[in-house]
C-alpha cells in the first residue's frame, strides 16, 4: 500500500491517459453473442475504471501532507474529477471523435463507478470505527 501511496499522482495520470486512449480509439468487435451481455460487461468496464480512477485520486488527495483541505476534502475531490472527466470523455465521443459516439448510460456507469469508491471508503472508515471501540 505504500508504493500505491508514493505513486498515486503518477497512477492517476496513467489511468486518466489509459481512460482516455481506450476513449478515443474504435471499439473492437467482441464478438459476444447477446447484446445484453455486451451491454453489461461494457457498463462493468466503465464502472470498474471510473472506480479505479476515483481511488487513485482519493489516495493521492488523502495522502497529502501540506494540504490540509486536500487531506480533508479527498473523497469529494476525487469524485468532482472523475465524474468531471467522465462527462468531458463522453462528449468528446460525441462530438470529437468520429468513430465513438457519447452516451449518457455510459456516463452513469462511469458515475456509478465513481459512487461506488464512496460507499466502499466509507465501509472501511465505519469498520475502522468499530475496531477502534
Amino acid at each position: 500500500m505504500k508504493k500505491i501511496i508514493n505513486y498515486s499522482f503518477h497512477l492517476s495520470i496513467a489511468w486518466l491517459i489509459i481512460i482516455f486512449v481506450l476513449s478515443s480509439f474504435p471499439i473492437p468487435n467482441l464478438n459476444i453473442p447477446d447484446f445484453w451481455d455486451r451491454v453489461n460487461v461494457d457498463k462493468l468496464g466503465h464502472s470498474l475504471f471510473y472506480f479505479i480512477l476515483t481511488f487513485f485520486l482519493f489516495i493521492y488527495f488523502f495522502s497529502q501532507k501540506k494540504s490540509i483541505f486536500f487531506k480533508k476534502n479527498a473523497l469529494s475531490i476525487s469524485m468532482i474529477i472523475s465524474i468531471s472527466f467522465g462527462g468531458i470523455m463522453e462528449v468528446l465521443q460525441e462530438f470529437i471523435f468520429t468513430h465513438r459516439f457519447g452516451d449518457f448510460i455510459d456516463f452513469f456507469a462511469n458515475a456509478f463507478g465513481t459512487f461506488c469508491l464512496l460507499f466502499f471508503v466509507k465501509k472501511i472508515v465505519k469498520i475502522k470505527k468499530k475496531l477502534k471501540k
